[in-house]
């Protein structure tokens, strides 16, 4: 990753205004554990581009590997928000929504939304629990 580190700072040097660079780079420095560092990079290419929905998406990733859930639910709410079809954050969110902050209500409409955009766990989460999608 220390290559792929370098090679995204280089084009952010040339052109500091590129948003997928610093995505990029938030995402080598996930790969290489450095939390801290891949969020600076996330939150200066959502700076550079608010509707970028991988960058808000691997924001909350990470958020949601450091435990910080109310940031990662901001996160992913935000990813969603911006791409309403995106079946697998609809489903982490769920999934957040259901063990980690016990609102199973919310948790199944998320869930439900899921299994319509033809998430696979998300149709049999909902199958084994009897419920209809």
């Amino acid at each position: 990753y220390i290559k792929a580190i370098q090679s995204y700072e280089k084009a952010i040097e040339l052109d500091p205004d590129d948003a997928m660079a610093y995505v990029n780079l938030g995402n080598a420095y996930s790969n290489q554990g450095n939390n801290i560092k891949a969020i600076e990079s996330y939150e200066r290419a959502i700076e550079l581009d608010p509707d970028d929905a991988e960058a808000h998406l691997n924001l909350g990733l990470v958020y949601d590997n450091q435990s910080n859930y109310t940031k990662a639910i901001q996160s992913y709410e935000r990813t969603i928000e911006l791409d309403p079809d995106d079946a697998e954050t609809c489903f982490r969110l769920s999934i957040l929504f259901y063990f980690e902050i016990q609102d199973e209500t919310k948790a199944i409409l998320l869930m439900k939304e899921a299994a319509r955009l033809g998430h696979k766990n998300a149709q049999e989460g909902l199958k084994e629990i009897g419920i209809d999608w």
